[in-house]
């Protein structure tokens, strides 16, 4: 899909870009998410600006910067308006969930540079951890129901199909759930928890082995601050679609408001799920957490390659 098709399907229905899902709704929420307790990172090696030092800026840089914090909100809105959600005005075409993930993943991918600017690998560590059983349960979703549309991948499979296609289904759903602790970057892959014993020691044996350059006169003089975008909103955002796009199964294929009953109740109780996981586990090692996340993509890849090979011998029989 390119962006021209993005945008006619939006001029088509401009009410799932303002009022439903997107627009009011949305940033309804995203307000109240703003008024819970601030846990974003904050790295001591980052220097506070000064008036003085944004005013003394390029105006080139400062242009750039405001672009990347609108887009940082723009992608993952414009995901939350073709989400395919209930009672949401119909479009004549829907988007896959690699557009979707895309879009979403942009204000997260503006976040880690940030951190990798700052020397902080940990978010870049959650997400890694996070892709692969988002991309396992992503196939196992779209292997179920023979599309990667977003509608689609809705739909539980029917009374005749087989029992392993059904697994693979249900298998593809809670793992799409179970992906979101390194996605958002909670619990023991929160961006902002202590660095570990092997962080620190790796930190400290970097600065051991780095010699300070000589300073010279120019360096003396105290240069501008460059303006840091700050993707908030886009993270909190991204962390809407990805409640939803994984309470998203669980609505069925009806468009009624029940079926926007099951979908919200799924989703609030996966926010739930998320809070208390995040009370539990903040400050714990990731290690171990990553190898189950690992284990999960074991038990994702081994049920994909099994239901492959039970369809490619009910074709070849």
């Amino acid at each position: 899909m390119t962006a021209n098709e993005l945008l006619a399907l939006l001029g088509r229905s401009w009410s799932r870009l303002l009022i439903f899902p997107g627009g009011l709704t949305a940033f309804g929420l995203v307000w109240l998410m703003g008024t819970l307790p601030n846990r974003e990172p904050r790295t001591a090696n980052r220097e506070p600006r000064t008036e003085n030092s944004i005013v003394e800026q390029s105006g080139d840089s400062r242009s750039g910067a405001l672009w990347v914090v609108l887009s940082s909100v723009a992608l993952p809105w414009l995901a939350l308006a073709l989400l395919p959600l209930p009672l949401a005005v119909a479009l004549p075409r829907q988007i896959d969930i690699v557009v979707a993930l895309t879009l979403l993943e942009w204000p997260n991918v503006l976040a880690i540079r940030q951190d990798l600017r700052d020397g902080d690998m940990r978010r870049l560590a959650a997400a890694l951890n996070s892709y692969p059983p988002l991309i396992l349960a992503t196939l196992a979703l779209a292997q179920a129901g023979n599309s990667l549309e977003l509608a689609a991948l809705a739909r539980v499979p029917g009374n005749p199909a087989a029992i392993s296609t059904s697994a693979l289904h249900w298998l593809g759903v809670i793992a799409l759930a179970l992906a979101l602790p390194p996605a958002l970057a909670i619990g023991p892959f929160a961006a902002d928890r202590p660095r570990t014993k092997d962080e620190g020691r790796r930190t400290k044996d970097e600065g051991a082995f780095s010699q300070p350059p000589t300073p010279s006169p120019q360096s003396l003089v105290p240069s501008p601050q460059p303006l840091t975008p700050n993707p908030r909103i886009g993270l909190r955002l991204r962390t809407l679609g990805l409640v939803a796009l994984a309470a998203l199964p669980w609505a069925g294929a009806e468009d009624t408001g029940l079926a926007l009953l099951r979908m919200l109740g799924a989703a609030a109780l996966i926010a739930a799920l998320l809070w208390g996981y995040d009370r539990l586990t903040r400050g714990r090692a990731p290690r171990r957490w990553a190898w189950v996340y690992l284990g999960l993509d074991a038990v994702l890849l081994l049920a994909l390659l099994r239901v492959a090979s039970l369809a490619l011998q009910s074709r070849l029989a």
